[in-house]
């Protein structure tokens, strides 16, 4: 037993590294041992052998070290298996993002994708209108609100052909920062009366008498007419209190054929 227990103290001794003074003990206290039971000397403290008492202890105790450090080592290799396997998940991460990036010859490609869109736009003929003289003119703007219809809240716009020629007109594009479409997107015109005119809000009606609606008009030179595009009613300022400050609302973009072109006309309200 005091052999054993100095075997396994030594071990510690040379190798424990923070368990070499316990190792070094257990070493000399087990060979003490061992060499008291080869010389049979038989020491007695209070009727008890030394080496029969000393020897199990000290053989316990060296078999506690070893399993501890079995432990220890156990505990080592499965974190060392964790880290392991993490680094195999963040290096096939690395590899998967790699393998994401593009390549020089992508990047050359979408510069000259890039560069083949700018010489399109820069040769697709401009659809603004070219002369000095508006092509719409603005009379009015209101904002209505109907709370039993679809679109409860409408900017609707009264607009006057200044051209110099007929027009046909097709419902516009709404663009805002703040006061948003609602969808769907909901717009038409109206022609102006033959009678009273749009400031006595006359618009043509049908053999009803109920107002005709429209999605593409053609106006004549000086007519007027009117086009409302359902909103929804932005948070803060109201869209009544924009108008009445002069606050922008939105661009309603129409489009506008003219002698057989297109053209894009943008109102600002």
């Amino acid at each position: 037993m005091g052999a054993t227990a100095a075997g396994v103290g030594l071990y510690f001794w040379i190798e424990g590294k923070e368990k070499r003074k316990v190792g070094a003990g257990a070493t000399i206290i087990g060979a003490l041992v061992a060499l008291v039971t080869v010389k049979n000397v038989n020491l007695m403290i209070s009727g008890v052998g030394i080496a029969n008492f000393v020897g199990p202890a000290i053989l316990l105790f060296s078999w506690g070290m070893l399993a501890d450090e079995f432990r220890l080592r156990r505990n080592t290799i499965r974190a060392l298996n964790q880290n392991l396997k993490k680094a195999e998940t963040e290096n096939a991460d690395l590899k998967r993002d790699l393998a994401m990036r593009p390549t020089n010859q992508d990047l050359v490609k979408l510069q000259n994708e890039i560069t083949d869109l700018k010489q399109l736009i820069a040769s697709t003929p401009t659809r603004r209108w070219p002369h000095g003289n508006p092509v719409l003119t603005v009379q009015r703007v209101t904002a209505e609100y109907a709370p039993t219809a679809t679109y409860k809240d409408k900017v609707r716009v009264v607009l006057t052909n200044t051209a110099g020629k007929d027009v046909h007109v097709w419902l516009p594009l709404w663009e805002s920062v703040d006061v948003f479409a609602q969808l769907p997107f909901g717009s038409c015109f109206r022609l102006e009366g033959s009678s009273a005119g749009w400031r006595h809000n006359d618009w043509a009606k049908d053999a009803s008498g109920k107002e005709i609606e429209y999605s593409c008009v053609e106006v004549k030179i000086g007519l007027t007419f009117d086009c409302f595009i359902g909103v929804l009613q932005p948070t803060g300022q109201s869209i009544e209190e924009r108008l009445r400050t002069h606050t922008p609302v939105g661009t309603a973009t129409f489009p506008v054929r003219i002698d057989g072109k297109l053209y894009d006309i943008p109102i600002c309200l």
